[in-house]
C-alpha cells in the first residue's frame, strides 16, 4: 500500500479549499463599449490588469459605432471570448457584479444623463443604475477638457458648452456611476470589489516584489490602504486572503 504522508493531504486539502473558495469569489463583469477610440488602448491594458486581479466571468456589449471603429478581436483574444453579447444580456442583467464601461462617448455620456435609452449600451448602462448594479466609466472620451482634444485641436469650446458637458457628468456621478480616468479603471473596480463605496483613492504603499506572499502583507500596518505591485508581480492565494481580510486593495501598476 502506498503511504500518503500528512503534508501532501494537508496539501491537497488546502488547494481544494482554495479552489472552492474562487469559485465563490468569482465575478461577473459586463464590459460597454460605446463608439468613441480616445482611451481605448488604454482599456485594454486595464482590463488585462483586471483578468489577473479576479477571476472574472466576461461579457461585452458593443455600440453600432463601436462594432465598426474599434479593434474587437483584440479585446475578445485578451479575454478568450467568442462572441458578443445582444439584446438578451437584459434577461440576466442582475446576475452582474459590475458594468464597466471603458469608453464613454460625449453622445452616450449626455443620453444617459438626459434619460434616454434609444441604444442597447445605453439602455443597459440606465438599466444598471435603475437596478443598483455598480458602474465604472472612463469619462475621458466624454469629457470636452480631456487634454487629448486638446491636442487634437479642440481648444475654442464655448462656454455654455463647457457648462453643459460639466452638467452631464455631474449628473452622472450623481446618478451613482463612478467616473474616473481610464487609467484609474482597475483601481476603481478593485475598491468596489473590496466592499468599498467612497471612489476617493487611499493611502498606498509600493512593494517591488517578483513575489508578493502572506509574510509581506503582514508587515504592513493599518494606515496602508492600497499595495502597489508590478504588473509581472506573481501573488499567492494567501497573501490575497489576507489582503482582504485587511481592507487592503492589491493594484497591478504599470511601469
Amino acid at each position: 500500500m502506498v503511504e500518503v504522508s500528512k503534508e501532501l493531504i494537508k496539501t491537497i486539502v488546502l488547494e481544494l479549499i482554495e479552489g472552492l473558495k474562487g469559485i465563490k469569489d468569482k465575478k461577473r463583469v459586463l464590459i460597454v463599449y460605446t463608439g468613441g477610440e480616445i482611451g481605448f488602448k488604454k482599456s485594454l491594458a486595464q482590463i488585462k490588469q483586471l483578468d489577473r486581479l479576479f477571476e472574472i466571468e466576461w461579457e461585452i456589449v458593443l455600440s453600432e459605432t463601436a462594432k465598426e471603429i474599434l479593434d474587437i478581436q483584440l479585446l475578445k483574444d485578451i479575454l478568450a471570448i467568442d462572441k458578443i453579447a445582444e439584446k438578451d444580456i437584459f434577461t440576466h442583467l442582475n446576475n452582474f457584479d459590475l458594468v464597466l464601461v471603458p469608453v464613454l462617448t460625449r453622445n452616450s455620456a449626455a443620453k444617459i444623463a438626459s434619460h434616454m435609452t434609444d441604444t442597447l449600451a445605453t439602455n443597459i448602462i440606465f438599466k444598471a443604475i435603475l437596478i443598483g448594479t455598480p458602474v465604472v466609466a472612463a469619462q475621458n472620451a466624454a469629457d470636452l477638457t480631456d487634454p487629448v482634444l486638446m491636442k487634437l485641436g479642440v481648444d475654442h469650446i464655448p462656454q455654455a458648452v463647457l457648462n453643459k458637458n460639466k452638467e452631464y457628468l455631474a449628473l452622472l456621478r450623481d446618478y451613482g456611476i463612478c467616473l474616473v480616468d481610464v487609467s484609474k479603471l482597475t483601481v476603481e473596480v478593485e475598491y468596489i470589489f473590496s466592499g468599498n463605496t467612497n471612489s476617493s483613492l487611499p493611502n498606498s504603499v509600493f512593494l517591488d516584489k517578483s513575489l508578493l506572499t502572506y509574510s509581506d502583507i503582514n508587515k504592513l500596518d493599518s494606515s496602508n490602504k492600497k499595495i502597489l505591485v508590478k504588473t509581472d508581480t506573481i501573488i499567492t492565494p494567501y497573501a490575497r486572503e489576507l489582503a482582504a481580510s485587511k481592507g487592503l486593495i492589491i493594484c497591478m501598476q504599470q511601469e
